[in-house]
């Protein structure tokens, strides 16, 4: 005996009879599809937030090395003068 739901009709748009309800394992497969598409979505967002991450972190580490460059030779200058 499959699980279904109460099948209750109702009259649809067009006149015909649709189904109110859809059986267990229908609803079952619909929210793990939907589930998936969920978790799918979610790493695909943190594989982008991911690369900006990586992207953020070189411009700093660049950013910096030309910060030190900058002092290092403005101090090589002062002590040449």
């Amino acid at each position: 005996m499959s699980e279904t739901n109460q099948n209750q009709t109702s009259p649809g748009p067009g006149g015909p009879q649709v189904s109110a309800y859809q059986s267990t394992e229908e609803m079952v497969a619909a929210q793990a599809a939907n589930e998936a598409d969920a978790v799918h979505q979610a790493q695909a967002e943190l594989a982008a937030l991911q690369a900006k991450s990586a992207e953020l972190a070189d411009q700093y580490l660049r950013a910096k090395a030309e910060a030190e460059n900058a002092r290092r030779r403005a101090e090589e200058e002062i002590a040449k003068a």
